[in-house]
C-alpha cells in the first residue's frame, strides 16, 4: 500500500511539471434525513425511539415526529403538540417556537416552548406542558416557567424586561447526573439596531420539571446569566451537555434563514460560575450545507453522541431549514463532528 501511494506521488509531480493541473473533486453535499422541513428541532431519545418536536402551531398536527433511527425514516404524528391554548398565551397567534422535551423522575414527559404572550405582538415567554407519552399531546401548564417582569402570569422565573418586545425563547432542558436544568435565550432589539441576547440557566425539579428549584447562586431558584452578547447577529438556541469533567454550552450564532448561521460552543468546569469569561469556539460541521444552526446535541447509550441541526441543501438559503444529523466525537474533551450520517 505504501508503494502504491509513493508511485501516485511521483505521477502527480510529473503531471504538475508538465503543466497539467488536476481539478479537485467537489466536496460531497450531505442529504437531509427527512423529506420535509423540520425547523428548530427539539430532540429526545425515549429509550425506544427518537422523538422530535419542531416550530409550528400548537393546535396543528405534523409538529411531533418519530423515528427508530436518527436518520429516519421520520414520520409525523397525527395529533397536535398541545391539548389546548396555554392560559397566558395569545388568543389569536397559536404559534409555538423551538419546543424541546425531557422526561421527569415521575415518568411523565414535559415539553418546553415559546409562545406569544396574550395582548402582545412579538413578546414571547417560556411555557410547559405534560403528558405520560413522549409524543404527547401535552396538557399546558397555567403558569409559564419563565417570563419577563411586569406580567400578571406569575412565572416561576422572572427576568427583568429591557423594553418593548423583549422576549424569551429557545428553552432546552438537560439531564445531568440525575438533575434537570433548563437553558433559554432572552432577546431585545436595541435602538442602535444591534441585538442584546443572553443565555440563562435554571435548575428544575426532577420530579416535576415544570417547576424551578433552588440553585447554588440563588436560593429562590432565579435563573443565572451564563452568556451575554451585543451584536448585529443573534446568539440563540442554547444547549447544555456534560462530558467528562466539563460542561459544554452549544449556541447558534448569525441569522436564521441565511448561510451566515452556525453552531459554536463554550466550555467550563463549573456549572454555575465563570461562564461569562468563556469565549465561544466555532464548531466545524462537514457536509457542504449552507447554514449549520439550531443544533441539538444528544446522547443515547446505544448509539453515542449525535448532533441534529438545520441546514440548506445545495448551498442556497431558503426557509424553513432541512434536518441533518451528524456524529459527535470528543477529542481532548472538545466536541468535533467528523461526519454526517
Amino acid at each position: 500500500m505504501r508503494r502504491i501511494r509513493g508511485f501516485a506521488r511521483v505521477v502527480l509531480v510529473l503531471l504538475v511539471g508538465l503543466g497539467i493541473v488536476l481539478a479537485e473533486a467537489p466536496a460531497a453535499t450531505a442529504a437531509p434525513v427527512a423529506s420535509f422541513a423540520v425547523p428548530d428541532p427539539g430532540v429526545l431519545f425515549d429509550g425506544q425511539r427518537w422523538v422530535i418536536v419542531d416550530t409550528g402551531s400548537w393546535d396543528h398536527a405534523g409538529h411531533v415526529l418519530t423515528a427508530k433511527s436518527p436518520t429516519g425514516p421520520w414520520k409525523k404524528t397525527g395529533h397536535p403538540l398541545l391539548t389546548g391554548r396555554p392560559h397566558w398565551a395569545s388568543n389569536t397567534d397559536r404559534s409555538v417556537w423551538a419546543p424541546s422535551l425531557v422526561r421527569g423522575a415521575d415518568g411523565n414527559y414535559v415539553v418546553f416552548y415559546a409562545a406569544l404572550v396574550a395582548g402582545q405582538r412579538k413578546a414571547r415567554c417560556i411555557g410547559t406542558g405534560v403528558s405520560q407519552f413522549s409524543t404527547g399531546p401535552f396538557k399546558p401548564t397555567r403558569r409559564p416557567v419563565a417570563c419577563y417582569s411586569g406580567t400578571k402570569w406569575r412565572p416561576y422565573d422572572t427576568v427583568k424586561t429591557e423594553g418593548h418586545n423583549f422576549g424569551l425563547i429557545d428553552a432546552t432542558p438537560a439531564q445531568i447526573n440525575g438533575a434537570i436544568y433548563l437553558t433559554y435565550k432572552t432577546e431585545y432589539l436595541r435602538k442602535d439596531g444591534r441585538w442584546h441576547t443572553t443565555t440563562r440557566l435554571l435548575q428544575l425539579n426532577p420530579a416535576d420539571p415544570r417547576r424551578t428549584m433552588a440553585n447554588p447562586v440563588h436560593a429562590g431558584g432565579a435563573s443565572v446569566k451564563i452568556a451575554d452578547s451585543v451584536n448585529k447577529y443573534i446568539e440563540e438556541n442554547p444547549v447544555l451537555v456534560a462530558h467528562g469533567s466539563r460542561f459544554t454550552l452549544f449556541t447558534s450564532f448569525g441569522w436564521y434563514g441565511t448561510c451566515h448561521y452556525s453552531t459554536r460552543f463554550r466550555q467550563n468546569a463549573d456549572l454555575w460560575h465563570q461562564w461569562l469569561a468563556k469565549k465561544p469556539h466555532a464548531l466545524s460541521i462537514p457536509g457542504g450545507t449552507c447554514g449549520t444552526g439550531n443544533a441539538q446535541v444528544v446522547a443515547s447509550s446505544a448509539k453515542g453522541w449525535r448532533i441534529f441541526f438545520n441546514g440548506h441543501q445545495g448551498g442556497k438559503p431558503h426557509k424553513p431549514f432541512l434536518l441533518y444529523v451528524g456524529k459527535v466525537v470528543w477529542k481532548a474533551g472538545r466536541p468535533t463532528v467528523p461526519a454526517l450520517l
